[in-house]
């Protein structure tokens, strides 16, 4: 296998806020209505640990993976997917990064009633700043970067 393309950035992440919390503070353009805390919860990753600097790794692999496919690949490297927390203070304190690349938090995953998956991704049409949902049942296409923190 290649070796994917990485960004090392580092990130103040608040693991007490809300999502909503998160999604004011980063001053989107855009924000999905659907991105709260009632659809993502705190992950057993996030509990109890405060506000802390974080070095969110981005990861691109330049090939078609399935969402299982990029989280174990993220597995193997030795780190986990980055939560929708993370990615939204990520955005919210390196705006300028979603201007040149789709981002997307598998570590946080929203099931619909209607069994449909989605995830967090941040990205930046025509120089707006979106926080999105992505429905992440397909492929994924090799230009994504996916959000990680070192296990």
């Amino acid at each position: 296998m290649a070796k994917p393309k990485l960004e090392v950035v580092l990130t103040a992440v608040n693991y007490e806020w809300t999502v909503e919390e998160a999604v004011r503070l980063g001053r989107y353009n855009h924000a999905n209505l659907n991105i709260t805390s009632a659809h993502f919860s705190f992950s057993s990753n996030e509990q109890g640990l405060g506000k802390r600097q974080v070095e969110i790794t981005l990861f691109r692999f330049g090939k078609w993976l399935s969402t299982e496919q990029a989280i174990a690949e993220l597995d193997k490297l030795g780190y986990r997917p980055a939560t929708a927390r993370e990615l939204l203070a990520l955005g919210a304190q390196h705006p300028n990064l979603q201007q040149t690349k789709d981002i997307v938090a598998l570590g946080s995953i929203w099931t619909r009633p209607s069994d449909n998956r989605f995830v967090v991704y941040l990205w930046g049409p025509a120089g707006d700043r979106w926080a999105d949902l992505y429905l992440c049942e397909g492929d994924w296409f090799g230009g994504w970067w996916f959000a990680a923190v070192r296990k």
